[in-house]
């Protein structure tokens, strides 16, 4: 079996799985299942991954370092905190569409030191993620400094964490994360930082 070969069945074995346990979460999809999606045998998903604990830890890993490339690809690309945080949005919709929170909570569920390592990802990473933002905006003058930095990225990881949870249940998903991150950052921002808003969601509905 050529090393290409073996690639692509590993590519198409975590794309596949990342979509199943997304849309139905962990626990209801068995090896069986997975290997009959991915149109390869049973003994070849068995190759690959030892068992279902070994698949669902490497899907997580992936998910994980996925998320943090994206975001750190945004962070380089952002003109100033503010455009940080909108043109985030885009690939936060993107994951809560495609993980439903019900793989979240099977992995805390089932898969517990999997799960552990995602929360700490979570809360290392992606708190860090949102207070380097808060500290960059006050370095540039769009966040106002009075307020305790760790409390309010706390607050928004809670935001983000209650939209996830919320966004198979039917809202308008793109819409409610629009409007609660506006008004996040309304209420972290100066009156230069009030100005870029109003500009980039001008900008933003003539595209």
């Amino acid at each position: 079996m050529s090393p290409v070969y073996v690639m692509e069945v590993l590519d198409r074995i975590e794309k596949k799985t990342l979509e199943l346990y997304g849309r139905y979460g962990v626990k209801a999809m068995t090896m069986d299942d997975i290997a009959r999606s991915c149109g390869i045998s049973k003994k070849t998903l068995y190759e690959n991954f030892a068992n279902k604990k070994e698949l669902v830890e490497g899907i997580v890993k992936k998910l994980t370092a996925r998320l943090k490339n994206k975001y750190q690809f945004t962070v380089a690309h952002a003109k100033d905190a503010i455009s940080e945080v909108l043109l985030s949005l885009n690939g936060l919709e993107q994951f809560y569409k495609n993980v439903n929170y019900i793989m979240i909570e099977d992995l805390e569920k089932y898969y517990y030191e999997t799960w552990d390592g995602f929360s700490r990802f979570r809360n290392e990473i992606g708190l860090g993620l949102v207070r380097s933002n808060i500290e960059r905006g006050i370095k540039e003058g769009v966040f106002h400094d009075e307020f305790d930095i760790e409390v309010m990225a706390q607050m928004r990881l809670n935001q983000l964490d209650k939209i996830h949870k919320e966004a198979h249940s039917g809202i308008n998903l793109h819409e409610n994360l629009y409007q609660i991150t506006l008004h996040y950052l309304r209420g972290l921002a100066t009156d230069k930082g009030k100005e870029l808003i109003i500009k980039y969601t001008k900008d933003q509905n003539k595209s």
